[in-house]
């Protein structure tokens, strides 16, 4: 099932290397672990954080159009998000 998801890039493996065993290719099309550690969620986190910095670093006169602007955006992004996950 694996390889067969992932054909095009078994297919250039195989044309790299023709001795390949099953294994190697299985190894070769796993998904790489994250290396930071973070998750999806970690990553979420830390681009909030800086987009709070970023926020707190803009004239006072600009911060509540900002942050309406970016509520509004992720209001349709978990819309569409709860839509899809609907269906």
């Amino acid at each position: 099932m694996a390889c067969a998801r992932n054909r095009q890039k078994l297919e250039a493996i195989i044309a790299a290397t023709a001795n390949v065993t099953l294994s190697q290719a299985l190894r070769a099309i796993k998904p790489k672990p994250d290396r930071s550690g973070d998750g999806s969620m970690g990553k979420y986190q830390k681009a909030q954080a800086a987009l709070v910095k970023k926020l707190a670093a803009l004239e006072p006169d600009d911060v509540e159009d900002a942050a309406q602007q970016t509520i509004a955006e992720l209001q349709k992004v978990v819309a569409t998000v709860r839509h899809k996950a609907a269906a």
